[in-house]
């Protein structure tokens, strides 16, 4: 078995075999010597633990166990766990480190995830508070990008768009996606981080053997793909609110002239539109937007029908707690938006049972809430 800890390169190219791994750590007894030629060390650095295999000469003792290494960052302070001039046999200890942590996890996906021959420079612990919700992180690529240890686990190498897919997901997340693009071109806010697209890029193309320009061209792919989904979300969420603005409206006005109705019913002009004549309050008319079908089906649903009648009747009437809206208005309502709006008549029908089914669920909410209420009293 060998260790796979991805995106990070080794100083000491070593093999493991399964043997190297079945250590007790009762049966070795960590010793320090400055006569050995390597020494394994143990840093911690933005709250995840790393062991690194270092060469002795590397070494500057700081006193009690500590050092730091003169090829890397000297704010660091390491602490020497084991020196050795067998590098296998500190590399094997450092997997019996690691085994508490890590072993049950990678032993449940062990068929997931290729086998590599690389060796590695270092290997982070996951960090079991690296999150408010306490959720396992791991690094991955050059730049040491941080990702939810199950995400990673759960990646099926075998199919690298598969891979590109959920790696984008874990590191960026759908909304960063979709606001942001590859190179900065597209996106409404900039550029994708380009540290944790290069760290991508270099896992995807080791373990999946697929060029760096065809990992990208999937990346590139993935932002349209979000972007386009953004904006029909977006497109749907001002439609919506365009749609309860005129129910809104239409149910306001023909209120206001229902209430006028009492002293001066002369004084409300209406307007007649359709084969059959429906006729509509004039003011409820100059309020219908034309430019969109299910704007202008709503517009006129709503002047010819109240919410109530909405909310009880529907096209068909077939239900048997719904009576059928009136054939001649519908007609008209058809009529007219088909030649307005180029609207096809089905389009239409499902804008007014769309209508409906809005009503009824209000018309019904309260007996469901009271029906509610009576079960949890019995």
């Amino acid at each position: 078995m060998e260790l796979n800890e991805m995106g990070l390169n080794m100083d000491v190219d070593v093999q493991l075999d399964d043997t190297d791994l079945d250590i007790n750590m009762d049966d070795v007894a960590p010793i320090i010597s400055p006569d050995h030629s390597h020494v394994l060390v143990e840093s911690v650095h933005d709250s995840t633990t790393y062991y690194r295999i270092i060469d002795y000469c590397n070494v500057v003792l700081l006193g009690h166990g500590k050092c730091y290494d003169i090829t890397q960052d000297l704010t660091i302070i390491s602490t020497m766990i084991m020196t050795s001039n067998d590098p296998s046999q500190l590399k094997a200890f450092m997997a019996v480190l690691l085994s508490d942590d890590a072993r049950e996890d990678v032993s449940d996906s062990a068929a997931q995830f290729p086998v590599a021959s690389t060796s590695y420079e270092c290997i982070a612990r996951p960090s079991r508070n690296l999150t408010k919700e306490n959720i396992p992180m791991i690094t991955f690529g050059p730049n040491m990008t941080a990702i939810a240890e199950a995400t990673i686990l759960k990646i099926d190498w075998r199919d690298f768009k598969l891979a590109i897919h959920t790696l984008l997901n874990g590191v960026f997340g759908e909304r960063f996606l979709a606001i942001q693009s590859l190179t900065g071109r597209i996106g409404p806010k900039g550029a994708l981080d380009p540290r944790k697209i290069e760290d991508i890029t270099s896992v995807v193309s080791h373990y999946c053997d697929v060029p760096v320009e065809r990992v990208r061209d999937v990346i590139k792919r993935r932002c349209q793909s979000a972007h386009k989904k953004r904006d029909n979300r977006m497109a749907r969420g001002k439609e919506a609110a365009d749609l309860h603005r005129i129910r809104v409206e239409m149910t306001e006005i023909l209120a206001e002239i229902r209430h006028e109705s009492y002293s001066q019913t002369n004084s409300i002009q209406m307007v007649s539109f359709g084969e059959n004549n429906t006729t509509i309050p004039k003011l409820c008319m100059s309020r219908v937007i034309w430019n969109k079908y299910k704007l202008a089906t709503c517009g006129l649903a709503y002047s010819a029908f109240s919410p109530e009648t909405l909310g009880t009747h529907s096209l068909s009437g077939k239900n048997f707690w719904k009576r059928q809206l009136d054939k001649n208005k519908v007609a008209d309502i058809i009529h007219v938006v088909e030649i307005m709006c180029k609207a096809t008549k089905k389009e239409v029908q499902d804008a007014i049972s769309d209508h409906c089914n809005v009503e009824y669920k209000k018309y019904t909410l309260p007996y469901k809430r009271e029906l509610e209420a009576l079960m949890r009293i019995s």
